[in-house]
């Protein structure tokens, strides 16, 4: 008895007949499957199919597939460029980034005020100098010495973010001012400067300078002594005495010439004659009612660290 072996659809099925009975069958519908069999060039019919799986064809036979993945192609030739879509619409807000550090930009004060030390900050550098003295008066051609200046120091302290820093600037002295017809008056001291944490305290310090002194009748006034006066938290960097004031030296001579004196009385001779006049006294100097010249005042310059 001879087999036959014929495809009778492959578009909507595949039927495989072996004589009168029905081998394997797979609906287009159905989940693809792929098929192998043996062809008979010469009668172009199909021998020994199988589902899912390759047929060895010996005897004249080719081997055939359908329905079946082959080797993938070469990559084509890129295709154009798109135009661009359309802008969606904007997205949600993000989370909020982590702080950034802190800057490192000086606050200078040349008079009192407040500092708020920023997150992130754990030190700062403070420079800090205290208040000069004010000068003595003059008296007529002599000078009053000049104030003495305050001390200044540098130094690195610790801190923590949030707290607050009282910053008091000394300010500087009173110039002396005379007292017409007595004598001059003393310059005062210059104040001292500090830097306060609201935790830890007193943070640096320095003095202000003495007052010069005023001149007298006879002299030039001595200047004022430098302070010397300070203290410190944390790592002291360098440190300096205010230098002393200067003494003025007005070069002049506090004298002015007498009037003459009155007319001498009559002699006990028979011939009356008037006596010389008597020398006239010493001038008295002539003390100034302007006051000399105030001190300068102090400042502190804080730099943040990290």
């Amino acid at each position: 008895m001879k087999f036959h072996t014929k495809v009778l659809s492959i578009a909507s099925a595949v039927v495989v007949l072996t004589g009168s009975a029905i081998v394997a069958t797979a609906s287009a519908s159905s989940k693809p499957n792929s098929y192998g069999a043996c062809l008979k060039v010469k009668t172009h019919s199909l021998v020994d199919v199988h589902i899912n799986a390759v047929p060895s064809c010996h005897g004249g036979l080719r081997t055939v597939t359908w329905n079946s993945t082959g080797p993938r192609g070469l990559t084509g030739a890129r295709g154009a460029t798109g135009k661009n879509g359309a802008t969606g619409k904007t997205g949600a807000t993000g989370l909020a980034g982590a702080p950034g550090a802190a800057g490192t930009i000086a606050a200078l004060f040349s008079s009192s005020g407040s500092y708020v030390i920023p997150v992130g900050v754990t030190s700062v550098m403070i420079t800090t100098r205290g208040g000069g003295g004010g000068g003595g008066a003059e008296v007529s051609a002599f000078g009053g010495g000049g104030g003495g200046q305050g001390a200044s120091l540098t130094a690195l302290t610790p801190v923590s973010a949030g707290d607050l820093l009282s910053v008091n600037v000394g300010g500087g002295g009173l110039g002396g001012t005379g007292v017409a017809g007595v004598s001059g008056g003393a310059g005062t001291a210059g104040g001292a400067t500090s830097v306060i944490d609201s935790t830890k305290g007193t943070l640096a310090l320095v003095g202000g300078g003495a007052g010069g002194y005023p001149a007298t009748t006879k002299s030039d006034g001595a200047g004022g002594s430098g302070s010397s006066a300070y203290s410190v938290q944390g790592l002291l960097i360098n440190r300096a005495d205010g230098a002393s004031g200067s003494a003025s030296k007005g070069g002049g001579v506090c004298k002015s010439t007498g009037g003459p004196g009155d007319t001498g009385g009559l002699g006990a001779g028979t011939t009356a004659t008037s006596g010389s006049g008597g020398s006239g006294s010493s001038g008295k100097c002539t003390v100034s009612t302007t006051a000399a010249s105030s001190g300068v005042g102090g400042y502190v310059e804080i730099v943040p660290g990290n």
